[in-house]
């Protein structure tokens, strides 16, 4: 909190001094143009001499004002965007104490039982498997929690190196093939034989699509079809996860890449934390690329893409 003070003084002085600077280039000139103009009219007069008096007093208090507005308005538009981002934290911070509840409910509960002897032997065994059912689910929020705020951190940097995006999406196809199968989905794949280089972080840009792809086949229904795709669009990389699933409103568009938001809007029956897709854009954007998306005509209706990731040869 006291960083982002220090940052918020520096960037109001400097863009303050910058239309200070810049007001006062204006005001000169507009003064030298001023005195030729007048001077053209009360050449040697009395009226000429009150006008330059008035107009020489009032051009300093006009650099004053100018800056104190300026002032005034970045630090509105500042103090905006820091109530935003605490706004935005509470919900999160909310959303984390009702996704963490359920499970810690369920896991109270059978253990209470267990420890009470009201589960029969024979009972047992399911009851220690929601546990370990729930216990997952509790990690999997706080691991994918700590990923998300990992990313928004300032000091956060993604290494810097070759990676060969053809063979990690093809390797995380490879790696979830059988989730796709087991959820009655089917899968299609098409993935350029050349490879497409890029430079950025290898396990960021692997978890991105990694979560491009489970986001794939766990919210969508048996009989589903599904396409993943690498290639070069031009210069770029872009990557495609279509479907002929549901189709996302175009309200929705606009906030499902936010954490914490799926398309089951009660949030109550959905499968995954509401942190994946937020994840995969805030790595794209690192990335210097971006994640959005897209209707498409034909065999498929919608499609997540990571797109603007610069292409570079070995």
């Amino acid at each position: 909190m006291k960083d982002n003070k220090k940052l918020i003084r520096k960037c109001i002085l400097y863009y303050s001094l910058c239309a200070f600077t810049t007001g006062a280039a204006w005001q000169l000139y507009d003064y030298w143009f001023s005195a030729q103009f007048i001077e053209r009219l009360f050449e040697g007069s009395t009226a000429y001499r009150i006008v330059m008096f008035i107009y020489a007093v009032t051009l300093p208090l006009e650099f004053v004002v100018g800056a104190l507005l300026f002032y005034i308005l970045i630090r509105k538009a500042l103090n905006a965007e820091s109530e935003k981002r605490v706004k935005e934290q509470s919900i999160i911070y909310a959303a984390i104490m009702h996704d963490l509840k359920t499970p810690i409910t369920s896991i109270e509960g059978f253990a209470k039982a267990l420890r009470d002897g009201m589960i029969p032997p024979e009972e047992q065994s399911k009851a220690l498997d929601v546990i370990c059912s729930k216990t997952r689910r509790m990690d999997d929020l706080i691991n994918s929690l700590y990923e998300y705020a990992s990313l928004g951190a300032e000091e956060y940097r993604l290494k810097s190196e070759h990676i060969d995006a053809s063979w990690v999406v093809r390797e995380v196809v490879a790696e979830y093939y059988t989730d796709f199968e087991e959820h009655g989905i089917e899968l299609n794949v098409n993935i350029s034989d050349e490879s497409l280089m890029i430079i950025g972080d290898t396990r960021e840009f692997r978890r991105a699509v990694t979560n491009l792809v489970v986001n794939a086949w766990k919210h969508n229904e048996p009989g589903t079809k599904v396409l993943i795709a690498a290639k070069a669009a031009g210069d770029k990389l872009l990557v495609t996860v279509a479907d002929n699933g549901a189709q996302i409103p175009q309200e929705m568009r606009e906030v499902i890449l936010q954490p914490f938001v799926t398309g089951d809007a009660a949030r109550m029956s959905r499968n995954g934390s509401g942190l994946g897709l937020a994840i995969a854009a805030k790595i794209a954007a690192l990335m210097g690329g971006a994640l959005r998306i897209v209707d498409v005509d034909g065999e498929y209706v919608k499609a997540f893409e990571i797109c603007g990731i610069s292409l570079v040869s070995r």
